[in-house]
């Protein structure tokens, strides 16, 4: 596997149960944004992962404001996996992996 950062590989093989053949970072064309987005190829196809770049934002308004109007915490995934869990069993488009 191409790697330009050891931290999302280590992301990819959770993602993943086939082998990682290839992972290329692709650039967004500024800098500081928010995520890193990779093309990986593995043994079964091609996909698009996307990774967070922010850190810290736990305190910010936004976050903040996420939490007290929505009940949610929008950089906490775990809340995510059952509703894609769900989605991805009655779904005809593709669904996350969280």
């Amino acid at each position: 596997m191409t790697k330009t950062n050891k931290g999302p590989s280590e992301i990819m093989k959770k993602l993943f149960n086939d082998e990682i053949l290839e992972g290329i970072e692709l650039a967004p064309g500024y800098e500081n944004h928010a995520s890193h987005v990779w093309d990986v190829k593995t043994s079964c196809g091609s996909f698009i992962v996307r990774t967070t770049n922010l850190h810290n934002t736990r305190e910010t308004e936004f976050w903040y404001g996420c939490r007290s109007l929505f009940g949610i915490i929008p950089f906490c995934s775990d809340s995510m996996m059952i509703t894609n869990d769900m989605l991805r069993k009655t779904s005809l488009i593709p669904v996350p992996k969280v």
